[in-house]
C-alpha cells in the first residue's frame, strides 16, 4: 500500500517520534452489550486475538520505545474475562494502563479488585437519560440502560477504594442528545469528574454501517459545549478553543474532530489509519511487524493529537 508522505503534520510528528512518546489505544474486541447507533468500532471482519496475541502486541508496544500508555477499548473491554491479566501485563512491561468502558459491568468486587490497575478509568455516558439512552441504542438486547444513580455509584465507589485512580468521562454528541445538559446533574450530585471528553459524533461509513442520521452541525456541537459549560461556571467559551478548566477541577476537553488524531490497533492487531476514507485503512500488522515501522507510515496530525494528550 501506498501512503503519501506531504500530509499535514505526518512528517514533522514521525521525525520527533524520537523525543515525544505516544498513548495507543487498542480495541480489544468488537462485541458489545450495547448497540450505539453512532459507534465507529467496526474495523471489519479481521481475526479475533487470543490473550497471547494481546500480549505479544503489548511487547511490540513496549520494545517500540515509543509508548507510555496503552488504553483499552472496544467494543466493551470488560467482556474479555482476562482483561486484567492484559493490565497487568501493560503495567510489568513499564508502561501505563488506562480503560474506556459503558460502565455496564462495573462491580464493586470488580472495582476492589482490579481497578487500581489503570491510571484511568473513563466511562462512556451520552446522556443520564434512560429514553435517550434506548433511542441511541445504549441499552442491551432487552432495552436495559445504565441508570444515572449506577453510573455516579460506580464513580464513586472507584475514588473509594481507589483515589489515585482518575476519572475520565466520554460524551459522543448527537443529534438525540444535543439539546441536552449533563452537567446539571453531575452538579446536583456533586459528581467530580477529572476529565469529561465532550466529542462531536464522527461520520462513519464502512459499506456496512453508516451513522449519518446522527449526525450533528458545528453549531449545535459548539452550543451544547456552551451549555454545559456555563453549569461550571465558565463563560469564555471559543469554539476552537480544546480545553478548558472549571471550578470544580474538572478539565472539559471538547474535541470536535478526532480524524488523523489517534493512534488506534484495531481487534485484529492492525494499525490502522482513519484519514484515508470515512472508514479505516489498515497499516501494519502488530503481531508481526514493528510499531515503529507502522508509526512512520501512518498520518497523524499533531495538533489534533496533542490538543488532547500532553507531551511526555
Amino acid at each position: 500500500m501506498y501512503f503519501p508522505k506531504g500530509v499535514v503534520g505526518m512528517t514533522d510528528f514521525n521525525n520527533s517520534n524520537m523525543k515525544k512518546k505516544i498513548k495507543v489505544n487498542m480495541h480489544l474486541t468488537e462485541k458489545c452489550n450495547y448497540d450505539c447507533r453512532y459507534c465507529f468500532a467496526h474495523f471489519g471482519e479481521h481475526m479475533k486475538l487470543k490473550k497471547e496475541d494481546w500480549m505479544k502486541i503489548i511487547d511490540n508496544c513496549a520494545d517500540s520505545g515509543s509508548v507510555y500508555e496503552i488504553n483499552f477499548a472496544g467494543g466493551e473491554p470488560m467482556l474479555l474475562p482476562y482483561l486484567h491479566e492484559l493490565a497487568e501485563y501493560v503495567n510489568k512491561k513499564g508502561m501505563s494502563c488506562s480503560l474506556i468502558t459503558n460502565g455496564s459491568m462495573l462491580t464493586e468486587e470488580w472495582i476492589k479488585k482490579y481497578a487500581g490497575l489503570f491510571r484511568t478509568i473513563g466511562i462512556s455516558v451520552d446522556s443520564f437519560s434512560a429514553e435517550t439512552a434506548r433511542e441511541t441504542g445504549r441499552c442491551t438486547c432487552r432495552g436495559e440502560v445504565q441508570s444515572a444513580e449506577r453510573t455516579a455509584d460506580s464513580i464513586r465507589k472507584i475514588k473509594y477504594w481507589h483515589p489515585e485512580v482518575k476519572i475520565k468521562m466520554n460524551t459522543v454528541v448527537n443529534r438525540l442528545n444535543r439539546n441536552e445538559i449533563p452537567a446539571i446533574f453531575m452538579e446536583s450530585e456533586n459528581l467530580r469528574i477529572d476529565r469529561w471528553k465532550l466529542l462531536k459524533m464522527a461520520y462513519f461509513n464502512d459499506g456496512c454501517h453508516n451513522n449519518a442520521e446522527l449526525a450533528v452541525t458545528d453549531d449545535e456541537y459548539n452550543n451544547f459545549v456552551k451549555n454545559n459549560l456555563r453549569v461550571f461556571g465558565v463563560s469564555d467559551v471559543s469554539d476552537d478553543k480544546v480545553r478548558y478548566e472549571t471550578e470544580c477541577g474538572t478539565e472539559v476537553v471538547a474535541e470536535k474532530e478526532i480524524k488523523g488524531g489517534y493512534y488506534m490497533i484495531d481487534a485484529g492487531g492492525y494499525l490502522v489509519d482513519d484519514t484515508y476514507n470515512d472508514s479505516y485503512t489498515r497499516v501494519i500488522n502488530c503481531l508481526t511487524e514493528p510499531l515503529n515501522e507502522g508509526i512512520d507510515k501512518l498520518t497523524l496530525y499533531e495538533d489534533v493529537y496533542y490538543s488532547r494528550y500532553k507531551a511526555v
